[in-house]
Formats: structure tokens, sequence, C-alpha cells
């Protein structure tokens, strides 16, 4: 097993770099006669770590992921982890999943920018699709085509189409949907595209033995992460590259 994996996807951790500590949640004084008086109502994990040097297109996606930016859809109803509803379009809703009728397009209001990456989870053949705004395109892990027929960002907004990969009107059903305002790796296409579920902004599920291969909800501790610029030598030349480190603590 990875030492640590978010959402699926194993981010690297420098050797001695790791700390895995717990938070008590409660508080202890002393009486009168010296007796300790605890109460300790929960105990949160708190992991800390710094990353391997990454290129710049990486990193942004490693720190993206982080951070957890975004919006995620499971369709209980029409909006997203962070109350983003439908803009226009018909569609109906129904056992945790979102219906376009053949040739419709449902529109949210994502204003997400130029980099970006979609996932979603299609209910009828049971596969996650991704796309992103490099023109990367997977299914079940593996390259695929066509899935800009299904689903795309036009002028910052997410749609989803009435269309099937072929591009040929049809009905689309959707358990749920991601998008994240970067774009994703290769490895995280793959890794994101093996996944039955994706965490709800902005949580992260997180996994691995640095959690003693427990899967367990985190977030991004509020001004933890950093971005440290490096110069090394690569091949006689000098390269750059980016260390995030970071703090994800245990969601209750």
């Amino acid at each position: 097993m990875a030492f640590l994996t978010i959402n699926g996807f194993e981010v690297s951790i420098l050797d001695g770099s790791a700390d895995v500590s717990e938070e008590e949640i409660g508080s202890s004084s002393r009486a009168f006669s010296g007796h300790l008086l605890q109460s300790t109502r929960a105990r949160a994990r708190v992991f800390s770590g710094t990353t391997p040097i990454f290129t710049s297109a990486n990193a942004k996606a490693i720190a993206g992921l982080l951070k957890a930016d975004g919006h995620y859809w499971e369709f209980d109803d029409q909006y997203s982890s962070k109350g983003l509803g439908v803009a226009s379009g018909s569609y109906t809703l129904g056992s945790s999943q979102i219906t376009i009728g053949s040739g419709n397009t449902v529109s949210f209001d994502t204003n997400i920018g130029s980099a970006w990456t979609i996932i979603a989870h299609d209910s009828g053949s049971v596969s996650t699709f991704s796309l992103d705004s490099g023109g990367t395109e997977y299914e079940g892990a593996s390259p695929s085509s066509g899935n800009d027929n299904m689903f795309d960002v036009v002028s910052g907004d997410l749609e989803l189409y009435g269309t099937n990969q072929a591009g040929a009107g049809a009905s689309m059903s959707w358990d749920w949907v991601v998008v994240l305002p970067f774009v994703a790796t290769t490895s995280m296409h793959e890794e994101f595209t093996n996944l039955n579920d994706f965490s709800e902004t902005p949580a992260l599920t997180v996994s691995g033995n640095a959690l003693k291969s427990e899967s367990v909800t985190m977030r991004l501790r509020h001004g933890s992460l950093s971005e440290e610029l490096i110069q090394f030598m690569s091949s006689g030349s000098i390269a750059t590259g980016f260390q995030i480190a970071f703090t994800l603590e245990e969601v209750l």
C-alpha cells in the first residue's frame, strides 16, 4: 500500500518529513487536591509532510488537489457540496442521479477559469470519465475520446449534455460530477477514473500506511500550504521545481 493517497492518488512524501499526530478536543485542569480533571470529547488525526521536487505543472496539480477547490455534485438535489445549483437547462433528479434528456444541455455557473478538470461517473455504463482543459480524456483508468460530447467547460461554466461519447443524442445519467480548477496529471486521470466515488470538496479522502491503512476524511489546514521554488542541476543544466509543504487535519 502507498504511504499516502488522496482521493486514490498517491502523493509522494520526502523521507523524514512526515509527521502524524493526534489533537485532543476538550480540556484538562487540576483540582485543588491536585487530581487531574480531564474532559476529552474526541481525538482528530493530523498529517504534515513535504513533497519531493515537482515540475511547475505537477506542483500546480498537487497543490490544487490539496486545496480541494472546485465543486462536487452527488445529485441528491441540484446543488453541489458548496451550494452551486443548476443555472439553466432541463433535467430530472432521482435515485441520487441527474438525467439530461437527449439533445438537452444543463449548465452550472462554475466560473472555473482556463485550467480545469472534470470527473464524472455514469450511472448507465457504471464507468468514470474525465476531461481536462488540455484535451486529455480518460475512461476507467485508460485514455479515451469523445468525452467532450458528454460534458465540457464553456466560458468557465460546466455543461452536461444529452449526447453520448459518439456525439449522438442520448439520455445521459450521472451519479456524481466533479469540476476542479486545475489540469490533472496523467496519473491523476488514471487514478480518478478508477474510482467509484470522489470526496465532497473541500473534504479529501486520505488513506495509506501513514494513517495505518484507514480511510480518513480530512481537510487542508488553513494557511498551512506553502510552495518553495528550488533550483537544482539536471543533466548539467540548472532546472527549477517546487516543493510543497502542507498539513491535513481530520474532519470529525
